[in-house]
């Protein structure tokens, strides 16, 4: 979510991580300087389950809400942004 190649960007906290960097490096254009990688906080110590399972049951509801938007609000303009630290 937080991260540059990702699908939704907020230029206030975007990340450079380890696997954009080794994806650019692997496209052979670019030599990757791990040491400058920034860590992802979406996802960030939710196991394997995080990866390998669904995240939204059968209605459509997500089965982890720490890593999802599930506030509502009273406006339909208004949401959470993409770090889930304030809305947007």
């Amino acid at each position: 979510m937080d991260e540059v190649m990702g699908p939704v960007r907020d230029s206030n906290s975007e990340s450079l991580s380890y696997m954009t960097l080794a994806f650019l490096e692997a496209t052979g254009w670019y030599k990757a300087v791990y040491s400058t990688a920034d860590p992802l906080a979406w996802g960030r110590d939710a196991g394997c389950t995080f990866v390998n399972d669904k995240c939204i049951d059968a209605s459509g509801q997500p089965i982890d809400d720490r890593h999802f938007c599930t506030t509502p609000m009273s406006s339909p303009a208004w949401g959470c942004s993409v770090n889930r630290r304030s809305f947007g």
